[in-house]
């Protein structure tokens, strides 16, 4: 190709253009356009890797909410268990309290 120090080519430098200079550029341009197309395919699978993951974590982060509100459901049940076990442990305590009476 031709090189100039100044903004414009002059005509000699031009015409040192030939016809290979052309075919250099459409080859390159050729060979652009083919990268791009592989970096698109490229992106197109990072984007549905990146989905996937997001998914994954969206499905973690479900999992641990139900785990979560298991874990409050299930505390929730064992204090109302507690507190009817202390109930049923203050009446048989009366009951066996009469029955020792009455023996």
């Amino acid at each position: 190709m031709a090189e100039t120090k100044e903004r414009y080519v002059t005509y000699e430098e031009f015409n040192d253009f030939k016809h290979h200079d052309f075919q250099e550029v459409k080859d390159d341009l050729k060979d652009l356009r083919e990268d791009v197309t592989e970096m698109r395919a490229d992106l197109r699978v990072m984007d549905t890797r990146l989905t996937n993951v997001e998914k994954t974590l969206e499905t973690f982060a479900t999992k641990d909410e139900m785990q979560l509100m298991f874990h409050d459901h299930s505390s929730a049940n064992r204090k109302g268990m507690y507190r009817a076990l202390g109930v049923m442990t203050a009446v048989l305590g009366v009951l066996m309290s009469i029955l020792q009476y009455l023996n």
